[in-house]
């Protein structure tokens, strides 16, 4: 135990992964958000995510925590939901059914694959420094 004890403690890093729905909804014709776009969640889930993201960087600030912070938009990939949009628009194409349209149809989304989403994730761990965010998506809609 004594040995243990004299080793240096190995190096870590706490990653948060937030979404870019804390900036709100982005409409047809608006730029994309950046990492500097103005905190505007509209649903409980963004609102906790941007609090999240807030208690994240209060404790790098405050106490010195090595923290990362990502903002993904959304994922699609392997085992994704089938109820949720991509996998439920491919399987009501296979079987001849309505494609659903939510709200008014003019909603702006960015979908970025999953493994994408992990490859963003080990290169902000990797390299990136500490107390920094990044925006992670495909920038296209």
């Amino acid at each position: 135990m004594p040995a243990l004890q004299k080793k240096a403690p190995l190096p870590h890093r706490f990653h948060h992964v937030s979404t870019d729905e804390v900036f709100g909804s982005l409409a047809a014709g608006q730029p994309a958000f950046t990492e500097d776009t103005p905190y505007a969640p509209n649903s409980p889930y963004s609102a906790s995510k941007a609090a999240a993201d807030h208690l994240v960087r209060a404790y790098h600030q405050t106490y010195g925590l090595a923290t990362t912070i990502s903002r993904c938009s959304n994922n699609y990939g392997p085992y994704h939901y089938p109820e949720k949009l991509i996998p439920l628009t491919l399987t009501n194409i296979l079987h001849n059914k309505t494609i659903p349209v939510f709200g008014d149809g003019q909603q702006v989304r960015d979908w970025l694959y999953v493994l994408d989403h992990v490859r963003a994730i080990e290169a902000i761990l990797a390299q990136g420094k500490a107390g920094d965010t990044w925006n992670v998506g495909a920038a296209a809609s």
